[in-house]
This record gives C-alpha cells, sequence and structure tokens, in this order.
C-alpha cells in the first residue's frame, strides 16, 4: 500500500548507498561556504542607516534582483541538480514526500495569480534550487557527515567573520556596531552560529566520536557563541535553549522505558500550554528580554499582515510579491506605520500572505508527516542522530515565529529543512524494510 499523505517512498531508492565521497564532500563544503558568505562576496552589505531597512530603500529596490548573485547562485544550483541527475535515480525525486511536491507545484502556480509575477517566477526559481539543494544534502550525506559539514562550515566561515569585524568593521559590523560578519544582517549570522552551535552539541552527543572531530565541535561551538554574543541578537537565545532541550528531550526518549513513555502525553499539553502562554503574552516577555513591547514593531506588521492575508485567503498574493516596491500591497503599510520591514516577520503569516491557507494546508501536511516518521525514528530507529533533526525542526518552527526564514529561496534554513525531511524519509523506508509492523501515526498504511 502507498503513504497516506506521505507518498510512496517505499518504492524509492537511493542510487547508492555509499553517499558522497571525497571530492563530492569538499565542494558541497565550498558552495556551503559561498552560500552563507554571498551577501559578502557581491558586495551586498547595506552601509550605514539604510541597514535599518528605511521606508525610501524598500520603495526604490529593483524588481530584478542581484545580477551577480543571481549567476552564482544559478550556477551553483545547476551543480547539484547535475550531481543528483549523475548520482541519483529520477524517482529519488520521491524522497520529498507527496505535500512538499504539492507546495512545490503551488508555489509555481502562484505566478499565474501573483500581484507581480515577474518577482514570483523569479522568486519559484530559487526556491527550486534551494530545494534541489536540500533534496542533494539529504541523499548524499547521512546526518553524521551532515553535521561535520556544518561545523566545518561554521569554523571557517565564522572565523572569517570575526576577522573581517576587526579588519574591516564597515563590511563585519552593521550600522550599529553588531556583528554581521559575512551576512548581511546581524540576525543571519546568529541563526547561523546557532544552527553550528547545535550541530556540535550533536557531535558531542555521540559516545563514539574521534578525537579531530570532538575538537572540531568545541571549536565550532566557541566560535558559534562569540558570534551570537557579539551580534546581540536576543531572539535567537531561547530559540538555541529550546532547541537543545528538544535534542536532550529526544535522547531521554530513545533509552526510556514505557513507563516514562506514558508521560508524554501531559509533558506535550505542558508543552503547548505554555507555548501558548508566550504567544498571548508576547509583550511581556518581550519586555524580560530587553525588547519593547512591539517587539520592535513586529506586532504592527503581524496585525497588518494578517488583515492582508483574509483578503486573499485562499490562494495569497503569489510567492515574493507582497513587499516588493512601491506599489506592492505591503507599500500601505510603510505608508502608514512609516515602519520600512521587507517581510512579515513571521513565517508562517508570510507564507499565507503569498500561497494562501492551501500553501499553509501543504507545508503543514509535509511536518506533520515529517515529525510522525522521526518521532518514530528516535524511539526505533538505529541512527542514534535521529533526535537532532527534532532539535533542528524545533528551532526552524520557533525562530519563524519572529523571523521569516520558512519557505523561501536562497535561505540556508530552507535547504537544511529539506535536508532532514529527505533524510528521515530514506531512514524510515530503510527501518520499515526490517521493522514487522509501521505506524499509521507516520503516515504509512502496510
Amino acid at each position: 500500500m502507498t503513504a497516506v499523505i506521505g507518498m510512496d517512498v517505499g518504492r524509492v531508492q537511493p542510487a547508492r548507498r555509499t553517499g558522497a565521497g571525497r571530492a563530492e564532500w569538499c565542494f558541497t563544503l565550498l558552495a556551503l561556504l559561498v552560500f552563507v558568505s554571498l551577501p559578502f562576496v557581491v558586495g551586498d552589505q547595506p552601509q550605514g542607516a539604510e541597514s535599518l531597512n528605511p521606508v525610501d530603500m524598500l520603495k526604490a529596490v529593483s524588481n530584478t534582483g542581484d545580477q551577480l548573485k543571481q549567476v552564482i547562485l544559478l550556477g551553483m544550483y545547476a551543480s547539484f541538480a547535475a550531481l543528483l541527475v549523475s548520482r541519483e535515480r529520477a524517482r529519488a525525486l520521491m524522497f520529498l514526500g507527496g505535500p512538499m511536491l504539492l507546495l512545490l507545484l503551488w508555489t509555481v502556480a502562484s505566478a499565474s495569480w501573483s500581484v507581480n509575477p515577474e518577482v514570483t517566477l523569479r522568486r519559484a526559481v530559487a526556491l527550486f534550487g534551494t530545494v534541489g539543494m536540500g533534496l542533494y544534502f539529504g541523499l548524499r550525506f547521512d546526518l553524521r557527515r551532515l553535521l561535520v559539514l556544518l561545523c566545518w562550515a561554521g569554523l571557517a566561515t565564522l572565523g572569517l567573520s570575526l576577522l573581517l569585524a576587526v579588519a574591516a568593521p564597515s563590511l563585519g559590523l552593521d550600522f550599529e556596531g553588531r556583528l554581521r560578519g559575512v551576512t548581511a544582517h546581524k540576525n543571519g549570522i546568529a541563526s547561523f552560529a546557532a544552527i553550528v552551535f547545535l550541530a556540535g552539541c550533536g557531535l558531542l552527543a555521540l559516545g563514539s566520536l574521534k578525537r579531530s572531530a570532538r575538537m572540531l565541535a568545541v571549536a565550532a561551538m566557541g566560535l558559534a557563541t562569540g558570534c551570537m554574543t557579539l551580534a546581540y541578537s536576543t531572539s535567537v537565545i531561547p530559540v538555541l535553549g529550546l532547541a537543545l532541550a528538544t535534542l536532550a528531550f529526544g535522547r531521554t526518549v530513545r533509552r526510556a522505558s514505557g513507563a516514562v513513555l506514558a508521560l508524554l502525553p501531559l509533558l506535550a499539553s505542558l508543552a503547548l500550554l505554555a507555548a501558548g502562554f508566550v504567544a498571548a503574552n508576547s509583550g511581556m516577555v518581550a519586555e524580560m528580554l530587553g525588547k519593547d513591547a512591539n517587539l520592535s514593531g513586529r506586532t504592527l506588521v503581524w496585525a497588518f499582515s494578517a488583515k492582508m492575508m483574509l483578503l486573499r485567503p485562499v490562494a495569497g498574493y503569489g510567492l515574493g510579491a507582497f513587499w516588493v516596491g512601491e506599489n506592492s500591497p505591503g507599500a500601505v503599510f510603510w505608508s502608514t506605520s512609516h515602519l520600512g520591514v521587507p517581510h512579515a516577520h513571521n513565517g508562517f503569516i508570510q507564507l499565507g500572505l503569498e500561497l494562501g491557507f492551501v500553501g499553509l494546508a501543504l507545508f503543514a501536511a509535509a511536518i506533520l508527516v515529517f515529525a510522525a516518521r522521526l518521532t518514530w525514528l528516535v524511539r526505533h530507529g538505529r541512527d542514534p542522530l535521529c533526535a537532532w533533526p527534532l532539535a533542528f525542526l524545533t528551532f526552524d518552527l520557533v525562530a519563524n515565529y519572529s523571523e521569516t526564514w520558512l519557505w523561501i529561496g536562497n535561505e540556508l534554513l530552507t535547504v537544511f529543512l529539506v535536508a532532514m525531511l529527505v533524510r528521515i524519509n530514506v531512514l524510515y523506508r530503510a527501518a520499515s524494510l526490517s521493522a514487522s509492523r509501521i505506524p499509521l501515526i507516520a503516515g504509512v498504511a502496510r
């Protein structure tokens, strides 16, 4: 029988089980370094007050994008596509799962009703390339090699960011003296550093780890800590704390007895209540973290975006088209509030704005299948790192409460979300071959 909503990955296998070789690994590391540091590579780091996204700059932003950046990214995406075609069977694409494949099709289709079709098509190409990059990562690298790859990338990128801040403060620091390194914004360097720190923790949790790998993890975590501190991005710290707690929780569940597992529904209910309390009292929580009650204007843009989303609830305004140019729907917010924001500052609201409730439903379906299979693997899978994708999923979803990194092109979190989804589907397929029964909660009927 086929998957109920996860698509039939049971009949799909990667062409080679050995994964990427040394040459592929080196190329992937180089590509990851360029991907993260692209704003510095192409000279796209805003200077002076422009880094604060004033309304005038957003109204005048080009609809065609940065051509040099596009050439580099298209070359990178084409290279990963060529590697996939040469090393994997075409049907390995099914490891993305049915909901995500449908979401990709819906994303492209949104150009037909977009308020700015040209921008939507360009953003859709970037998103396809980003998903393809994540598909390559998930198929060609196991979890351990992915974490090692992240640590090496962090060691190089974060180290260069600190050197840049010392040697060329106008490039390495933003207008207010906060570290942005080789990225375009302090939140960019802080989120990348948090993922690197999480990767290091995942590696150190392994019992059988070589000394060189342990030293790599410790060094990467040390640099990540320094960069998060200098970036002054207070929002990423509690999100990383939740991800680390989830990592510890997943490892506990893996070794827990039946009596401990019986308490999981209660713990899940308490966690939901806590999340609801934080969401309902975001102003108070923000003041506790040293921010203003409206979260630096976020509550204002959330209210406006939610209202506009209800005007086109089914299909949205088209991928990436809502906040581009002075004639865009988002320009109304700039004129009334005098706040220059390039997105909804919430990944879920942004997805609803761009692709409507259909897009939100498809994304939710993909995440539910992913979470169900991942939960089963944490308990029954053979890979001791199965808890790490659960921690990453926590980081990604919670971070998108105040940032917009959920389903956009040229974004590292999107790359790794797809990579984790694909890798979990691969592991779940392998586990299902040896298991006597696959639970319905994981989206499969046998």
